[in-house]
């Protein structure tokens, strides 16, 4: 991965894990893919019915690795089952796991369009730093 980049990630999180992640509870959030960037922070967009941006993530460790591994590594942690885990990373080698060091609730959420954002990420999309000034403090 390369070295930290000015971009945060905005990531589409369907309740409850959104807000198991803003409470704390959650400290792994898996994707199928990796960044291309190595990024900081995460916004966390809550998918319906909230469809706003609720808060973010400080990312502490990104794994990339075997489905196993990551597992091993996430279970318990995730809030994922064993059985929702494997149907998640199905016909996939490899996974994803952001490490989550500190979450932020935002007061007010946050519409896409406040950051000039059309639609929402099916998975994630990259938000230059730049765009957040003054929406919030990171």
């Amino acid at each position: 991965m390369k070295k930290e980049s000015n971009f945060i990630l905005l990531l589409s999180i369907r309740k409850p894990y959104s807000q198991l992640i803003l409470l704390g509870k959650k400290r792994f959030e898996l994707r199928k893919r990796p960044p291309k960037t190595n990024c900081r922070f995460v916004l966390i967009y809550e998918t319906h019915p909230t469809q706003a941006i609720i808060g973010y993530f400080e990312i502490s460790r990104i794994y990339i690795d075997s489905v196993g591994k990551i597992w091993e590594i996430t279970k318990g942690k995730s809030y994922l089952s064993r059985g929702e885990f494997e149907e998640y990373y199905k016909n996939k080698k490899y996974g994803v796991a952001f490490m989550i060091k500190k979450s932020t609730k935002l007061i007010n959420p946050l519409n896409l369009s406040e950051l000039g954002i059309n639609h929402a990420p099916q998975d994630f999309m990259y938000v230059g730093d730049k765009d957040l000034k003054g929406l919030i403090r990171i």
